[in-house]
């Protein structure tokens, strides 16, 4: 079954408050927007693809990719490679062509990394992108556990096949792009404080056999 996730802001800034143990991790800093690792031959025994929002920047974009990766690092025990999708979120061909770069993506991940676990996750746009990609190639997707996505425009589709059982989705209630929204003027760009129930649905489903 796929896992929804419909709260309010004040929710989720109650939820990033919450005191945790904290081990001393990597930390991938805030402000970088741009990540290759998959492309640069990168492996480690996790990996991230992720498509960033419209009008976000680099290819991982800021609100939300970077906490994300910082909260999910936290709970691995081994180091994260962190890998975004190149694409123009603003039409239609821009999204397919971004799911096929995540499709070559995951795919070369598998190839270069054997047994390597991974997670796609996407904002908004980015998140139509995980849907077209796993439509195209579920067949070589067999590596990706989890798929985590905030603001998805599609959350009410299914996913194919088995993937349906591996999937976080986010939505606030006040998010037009949620539900079949396509309002990218009204963007919500809050889902940073969303890392933390994100990490840990990811963090489960990479160390779960």
């Amino acid at each position: 079954m796929k896992f929804y996730l419909f709260h309010s802001l004040l929710l989720a800034a109650t939820a990033l408050a919450a005191p945790t143990a904290s081990v001393e991790k990597r930390q991938f800093p805030p402000f970088q927007t741009d990540y290759r690792g998959v492309e640069d031959g990168g492996c480690t025994p996790f990996t991230v693809i992720f498509a960033r929002a419209i009008g976000e920047p680099g290819n991982v974009g800021i609100s939300t990719g970077p906490p994300f990766f910082n909260a999910l690092q936290q709970r691995l025990p081994d180091p994260l490679t962190i890998q975004g999708v190149s694409y123009d979120p603003t039409t239609q061909a821009g999204i397919t062509s971004g799911a096929e770069f995540m499709v070559r993506m995951f795919e070369q991940a598998a190839r270069q990394c054997p047994g390597t676990r991974i997670v796609l996750s996407g904002h908004a746009h980015g998140a139509t992108v995980i849907h077209r990609a796993l439509w195209m190639r579920s067949d070589t997707a067999a590596d990706v556990r989890a798929i985590v996505t905030f603001g998805d425009p599609q959350n009410d589709r299914p996913y194919p096949g088995p993937f349906n059982d591996r999937v976080l989705a986010i939505c606030h209630q006040d998010d037009p792009m949620c539900n079949g929204g396509n309002d990218p003027t009204g963007l919500d760009r809050t889902y940073g404080m969303d890392a933390p129930e994100a990490a840990g649905f990811a963090a489960s489903r990479l160390l779960g056999n």
